[in-house]
């Protein structure tokens, strides 16, 4: 009788502790459920508070990984975006990213986030490696060309062609992988490598204007000028307001020699560029002066001077030209 009472009392014991301490945690916890969605709420309404707001959560409760990877959700999320936000500013980008892998680097099951932060400061190696040896699916195909595009970036043009390469294990006819690689082949100066891949991505998406820009400048890169002029005029005929387009048209006239009509086209591409943008002037500067009318020359190279004072290329076609 005594035993039993013994053992009634020592569970009893027991269950009081737990009962002390899931009740002395639940203050605890829900601070941290508040904290948490409060942040969220301002996620919409005003992110850089947001953002604060969670480092603030991850520096009080630094072994709860909730803060940390909403976090990096927020800042470094594993998507093209990341990766264009990088090309645009990258201090910036890398700054997040350092963040991110200082707060992650202590908690557990964040290894994949880790290796997406590192590639985002230039060891892309691991987290393209990761993919292959968790066994590649559909789900990587994303992925696995923001990797390319992060390699490529850091100018390891082998890793990007393997990122590609495991992407085309996946789906080995992807017209947006194609056209990937492609761009790569370019890169490496092997324009007559990129045109297969390109026609086949351009069957897939015969009205995509950024593929047939690409197209379109294999063409000119591999020497066949007449037939990129082609592509360039039906892409100026159904994007007549695009600067880019009708810039990329003067280019290809230029080098098939029609510098008249290279003329003509820079100065309407000038009409609808950007007031900081003087590539047009440029181009139309070189084909005035290929025509011998070095006086218009001189005035379209000071127009790209105006647009972009630090041009060095401005000023040296203007002082590559004769008194005036």
């Amino acid at each position: 009788m005594r035993a039993i009472a013994s053992c009634s009392f020592y569970g009893l014991l027991v269950g009081g502790l737990l009962v002390l301490a899931t009740a002395t945690n639940a203050p605890a916890q829900s601070h941290i459920e508040r904290d948490l969605a409060r942040a969220e709420r301002l996620v919409v309404r005003d992110r850089p508070r947001a953002i604060v707001a969670l480092l603030r959560i991850a520096a009080r409760q630094p072994a709860d990984p909730r803060a940390v990877t909403r976090y990096c959700d927020l800042t470094v999320p594993e998507s093209q975006a990341t990766v264009d936000a990088l090309l645009a500013d990258e201090s910036r980008v890398r700054a997040d990213a350092t963040r991110c892998a200082e707060l992650a680097d202590a908690l557990p099951n964040m290894e994949a986030r880790v290796r997406w932060v590192h590639a985002l400061q230039g060891d892309v190696g691991p987290y393209i490696e990761s993919f292959r040896e968790a066994g590649l699916d559909e789900g990587d195909l994303a992925p696995l060309r923001q990797a390319s595009a992060l390699a490529a970036y850091a100018g390891d043009l082998r890793l990007a062609e393997r990122a590609l390469g495991y992407a085309m294990h996946v789906r080995p006819q992807d017209p947006a992988i194609a056209h990937d690689r492609a761009l790569l082949l370019l890169a490496r100066g092997d324009a007559e490598g990129a045109l297969p891949l390109l026609r086949r991505a351009m069957r897939a998406q015969p009205t995509d204007a950024r593929l047939m820009r690409d197209y379109a400048g294999a063409l000119l890169q591999a020497g066949q000028a007449e037939a990129a002029i082609g592509v360039f005029q039906t892409l100026v005929t159904s994007s007549p307001n695009e600067s880019e387009a009708w810039l990329s048209l003067a280019r290809a006239r230029l080098e098939a020699g029609e510098h008249a009509a290279a003329a003509s086209d820079a100065a309407h591409a000038l009409t609808l560029a950007d007031e900081s943008d003087g590539r047009a002037a440029l181009v139309r500067g070189d084909a005035l002066r290929l025509q011998g009318d070095e006086v218009n020359a001189r005035t379209a190279y000071e127009e790209a001077l105006r647009r972009e004072p630090r041009n060095a290329r401005a000023r040296q076609a203007i002082s590559a030209l004769s008194a005036p």
